[in-house]
């Protein structure tokens, strides 16, 4: 599988989102180490080879980019009416909880457009 690779940040790391051709709502954030969580899919760019054996390898990264994650979940709702259409997801995976202005609380319906 693999060994865990501890990643430092370089200083002047520069961070940003894959969007995946989708829009983002303005106001969210991807911009520093603060705003990343754990369960993130994140591609990163090394600026050398690791250091260290396992487990303690380490690497130096000099960009952080946030990838699109896949989301499971039970649509409880839908708006066919509106304009846009919007449906609601149940649950959401924790990494979803960060921010009340897009990510919202565990246990919280999500409304998204169509």
């Amino acid at each position: 599988m693999g060994a865990p690779v501890t990643s430092n940040l370089a200083t002047g790391a520069t961070f940003s989102i894959d969007t995946g051709g989708f829009m983002l709502p303005s106001g969210l954030n991807f911009a520093s180490a603060n705003d990343l969580m754990v369960g993130q899919k994140v591609r990163l760019h090394p600026t050398g080879p690791p250091t260290g054996t396992p487990p303690n390898l380490m690497i130096t990264v000099d960009q952080v980019q946030l990838e699109p994650s896949h989301v499971t979940a039970t649509i409880t709702a839908i708006n066919t009416g509106g304009n846009p259409q919007t449906f609601t997801l149940g649950t959401l995976p924790p990494f979803s909880t960060k921010r009340g202005d897009y990510f919202h609380p565990s246990g919280s319906p999500f409304q998204h457009a169509v």
